[in-house]
């Protein structure tokens, strides 16, 4: 596996972690699951993971770019923007009200949304 690929899925997963963090950090989400069923907890866990995959493309269209050399450097761009674009709303997440936490999640997705196709900016090598 290419050296950009563990970047990209590197940062996926660290993108994931920190802004799942900065979720269960908030009282209305440990709240709000406190008491669900086996049942309940794999619904929801699905409508995540549903979620995930649909906010997540930046993330495999950077994979797929990393496995070329040209595509390496956008996608390693990408994946340490995003990485640190999560880190950065990390605080703004878990300290929000309510109606805070779900303006600023969109707001990350919105801004990694948008980072990708800056990131195509970098060039990689001419084969």
């Amino acid at each position: 596996m290419r050296t950009a690929s563990v970047i990209v899925l590197s940062s996926f997963a660290v993108s994931l972690g920190v802004i799942t963090s900065a979720l269960w950090s908030t009282p209305g989400m440990r709240h709000a699951f406190a008491g669900h069923s086996l049942r309940e907890w794999f619904i929801t866990s699905v409508a995540l993971a549903a979620m995930t995959a649909i906010c997540g493309w930046p993330w495999a269209a950077a994979y797929f770019k990393s496995l070329s050399r040209q595509g390496a450097p956008s996608a390693i761009v990408f994946s340490v923007v995003s990485a640190g674009l999560a880190l950065l709303f990390f605080k703004s997440i878990s300290s929000a009200p309510a109606e805070g936490v779900g303006y600023n999640l969109l707001f990350f997705v919105f801004l990694a949304w948008l980072i990708f196709p800056l990131s195509l900016l970098a060039k990689g090598e001419e084969e």
